[in-house]
């Protein structure tokens, strides 16, 4: 079973790889998917956390800042077990991969075990924790982190696998975090936050 899966997630690989080999390769291109992967950085995703906290409820952004710093360390902590526990290699250390006439390496092809991605982990802690917070933009932050995560396949350093079950630690961590510490988040004179109750309407008697 394990095998088969395997397979399937190498199998699927490849495919990404000659789609992009023949209709996305292109310098461009190829420069923005390297970029946007600086958006699975913890130092940027915190950054661009705390600037919107800053803006948006500027009286109260230390709680769900250290909320989002707790989401990633502990979500962090998880991925570098899985990567040091589970040991898998990154595609180009493939040779069936790497002798593939459609497969590239942009940048330089990192060491480290690949399963789960790192990257995909912190973008998706990220879109979770802006899209419980700001209760709004939810297509646009899942977006972002999708492409965040879509670039680790795009530059060869990542297997859909890989991406998929980073994506998956990362958001729901954030979410389940966000969930537990929701009634300590906001003070009562401040924006109405995501989970904020609505107050019942009443209807008067005519």
């Amino acid at each position: 079973m394990l095998d088969t899966l395997i397979e399937w997630d190498i199998s699927l690989y490849l495919y990404f790889h000659w789609i992009i080999f023949h209709y996305l390769a292109h310098p461009a291109i190829d420069t923005f998917f390297h970029y946007i992967a600086f958006l699975g950085n913890g130092f940027v995703v915190s950054g661009l956390f705390l600037f919107f906290s800053l803006k948006t409820h500027k009286k109260v952004f230390l709680k769900p800042f250290l909320i989002l710093s707790f989401s990633l360390l502990s979500s962090g902590i998880l991925v570098n077990i899985l990567k040091t526990s589970v040991h898998r290699s990154r595609p180009f250390a493939s040779a069936k991969i790497r002798n593939t006439y459609y497969h590239r390496v942009i940048g330089e092809p990192m060491k480290s075990y690949g399963f789960p991605s790192g990257h995909s982990q912190t973008a998706f802690v990220l879109a979770a924790g802006m899209i419980f917070i700001f209760r709004k933009n939810f297509f646009f932050w899942f977006a972002l982190a999708s492409l965040t995560a879509f670039s680790r396949i795009y530059i060869g350093v990542h297997f859909p696998l890989d991406i998929l079950t980073g994506s998956l630690i990362g958001f729901f961590f954030s979410l389940f975090l966000f969930v537990i510490f929701r009634k300590t988040l906001f003070e009562k004179k401040t924006a109405t936050p995501f989970f904020a109750q609505k107050k019942p309407i009443q209807k008067t008697l005519l």
